[in-house]
């Protein structure tokens, strides 16, 4: 048997090992409320099921095709570039409401913890815009 995607492979045994190693916990260590019991067993079945067909496909040739074949599908790349390219935009739009959600409430209570909900989203912008920034600056160049 000869392995055509390898990285397909890799991570089946990744997500078998996973799968069994969950459902083996769950066995030696039961939960104790019902609800974690069949949290983790589906759990666990979910990721053996990923695991055995991510580990079949990586044997089959015309799987591996189909598989490179959506990977380079120009549409597919341009559906995913729109989807983080609005959940950048979502995301700013959600830090910018708790930081202003934090400022608010700091300003009507003087409550330390409101400063808190305000600063750990100021230094997330911080960080968004310094990376916009950084990758303005590299995408331009390198075009």
């Amino acid at each position: 048997m000869r392995i055509y995607n390898k990285k397909g492979f890799v991570w089946g045994i990744f997500w078998t090992i996973l799968g069994v190693a969950r459902l083996a916990l769950l066995v030696i260590v039961p939960e104790d409320s019902t609800a974690q019991l069949v949290k983790g067993l589906v759990l666990g079945i979910f990721m053996l099921i990923l695991g055995v067909t991510m580990f079949r496909r990586a044997f089959s040739k015309q799987a591996t095709r189909e598989d490179i074949f959506e990977k380079n599908d120009e549409r597919n790349a341009l559906v995913r570039l729109k989807a983080q390219a609005r959940t950048s935009t979502v995301l700013l739009w959600a830090i910018v409401v708790l930081m202003a959600a934090g400022l608010i409430g700091y300003m009507m209570t003087e409550k330390m913890a409101y400063a808190f909900v305000f600063t750990v989203p100021a230094v997330l912008l911080i960080v968004y815009m310094f990376s916009i920034i950084g990758l303005t600056i590299y995408y331009e160049h390198r075009e």
